[in-house]
């Protein structure tokens, strides 16, 4: 009973191990294109601030 209890418990503690992977991918994946995003508005910020405005 007592091993069949542990092998239990290994194959939830997987299941939960392999669901937070799969949840840190996901996030991963919807992060990244946005972290770009916001790294190529910061460079068009800073390539702005050295043109001056002539009208």
């Amino acid at each position: 009973m007592t091993r069949e209890k542990g092998i239990f418990e290994t194959l939830v503690a997987s299941v939960v191990a392999g669901a937070a992977l799969a949840a840190g991918a996901e996030a991963w994946q919807w992060l990244s294109p946005m972290r770009r995003r916001n790294e190529i508005d910061s460079e068009l910020a800073e390539e702005m601030e050295g043109e001056t405005d002539e009208l």
